[in-house]
């Protein structure tokens, strides 16, 4: 009964301290799993390996690199660095990462209340959080030492600033004028979160020119979107600059704004072999690191993958909805995934949830709604497209998706609730 009491009092803290329990419970179990293992310490081998090491040279103070040749612009820092400071506090715990990173999927479960209340209303808002606290995927892949659900997180803030952005861009010249200190203020804040997100992941740095882009067709003060527009990327720009300044140092005086892996992971989705998912096998065949520099590889692969799509732009394209085939495709792609159970259940809350969404779609038709909710999807497709597809990589959409869901499913309650009540006047 107190219990009861205090979700109907509290259904918020109810939601995220379900959601942390169901991943730190995760956490253990994967952890334990991986302990009888002892050849084995990721889930998903290769990118946590690496994000692993450079945490691990970071709390020792070695320089940010891996492999032999050193590779010094592989991965951007955000991951590496969160990581770094759970290993100066508990040592290489893998179990005490996978615990922060369970902190950051409740973080997100957080920001999901908060941008589909600015959005919807509180009713959509709690809905929508617990669907992201109970979700298989969002809370198996909360517990993984990849930077899924940290970009998820660090993106639904910057979606939240350019919710509280628009409001002020939709207000009349004189009132945007009353409060250009608070806009002033968003803009900053917008601008810091996209250079936290593409420190995590770089995709996300277009997204503030994406953003400020449909401000300009849907927003009636113009000057003002072109203000915010100038503080925002200024913000990122400054953000970005001590990365880009080490990169410069690092990559013997080339500018490199992120990282120097897009070129092989755009070959990696495009060449001979390609079918849609991910074999870097040809770095390891090519063993162009061993003559080249870095910067050169990057160039390289680049030229390469450009040439082939250019060559066979029917293979591209055929490529491309490969890719975008596996990234949402309901049921697991991995082999490490492929239990019936598991399937099963991933693809039967997926499908509901899309169903939902499209339902939520075609109730709310706004176009900022539909911006903030179905845009990342949009975008991290057209994005992955070009490289290579798998379900991680629309796990940040789905959040926002689920807001979209929230508002289809309260509104299909709503109106079993309304049936019900005439029912009962008749």
């Amino acid at each position: 009964m107190l219990i009861t009491r205090t979700v109907k009092q509290y259904p918020l803290a109810a939601i995220l301290i379900s959601a942390l329990l169901i991943r730190v419970v995760l956490a253990i179990a994967v952890q334990h799993r991986l302990d009888q293992e002892p050849d084995r310490s990721f889930v998903i081998e290769g990118d946590a390996n690496g994000y692993w090491e450079l945490a691990v040279r970071i709390s020792q103070g070695d320089e940010y690199s891996v492999h032999q040749p050193p590779r010094r612009i592989l991965r951007m820092p955000g991951l590496p660095l969160l990581l770094a400071g759970v290993i100066r506090v508990f040592g290489e715990s893998f179990l005490a990462a996978r615990c922060l990173m369970a902190a950051a999927g409740v973080l997100a479960c957080w920001l999901v209340f908060l941008l589909a209340r600015e959005l919807f209303d509180r009713r959509v808002a709690l809905c929508a959080s617990a669907l992201c606290a109970f979700s298989p995927v969002m809370a198996g892949f909360s517990v993984m030492l990849l930077t899924e659900t940290l970009f998820a997180a660090l993106m639904l803030l910057s979606l939240l600033l350019f919710v509280r952005l628009t409001r002020i861009q939709d207000l009349s010249r004189e009132d945007a004028k009353l409060r250009r200190t608070d806009s002033i203020r968003l803009a900053i804040g917008a601008g810091l979160a996209i250079a936290a997100t593409s420190y995590a992941r770089p995709v996300w740095l277009l997204a503030g020119l994406a953003f400020a882009g449909v401000s300009l067709i849907l927003c009636r003060n113009r000057r003002v979107v072109v203000l915010h527009g100038i503080v925002m990327h200024a913000t990122v720009a400054v953000s970005l600059l001590p990365w880009i300044v080490r990169n410069y140092h690092a990559s013997d005086g080339h500018f490199v704004p992120t990282t120097l892996w897009v070129g092989p992971s755009l070959y990696d989705g495009l060449n001979p072999h390609a079918t849609g998912d991910s074999n870097m096998q040809f770095i390891i065949n090519d063993d162009l690191i061993a003559s080249m520099s870095e910067y050169d590889v990057d160039r390289h692969y680049r030229a390469k993958a450009m040439d082939y799509a250019a060559a066979n732009p029917g293979r591209a394209i055929t490529l491309a909805i490969a890719k975008l085939a596996r990234m949402w495709k309901p049921w697991p792609n991995a082999d490490q995934f492929q239990s019936p159970l598991l399937a099963v259940l991933m693809a039967g809350w997926f499908l509901t949830v899309i169903a939902l969404a499209v339902g939520g779609a075609v109730v709310n038709r706004s176009a900022w709604v539909l911006l903030m909710t179905i845009g990342p999807a949009v975008y991290l497709s057209s994005i992955h497209m070009l490289f290579v597809g798998s379900i991680r990589y629309r796990l940040p959409a789905e959040y926002t998706l689920a807001i979209l869901a929230a508002a289809g499913l309260c509104h299909l309650l709503r109106g079993k609730s309304q049936a019900k009540h005439e029912a009962l006047l008749e």
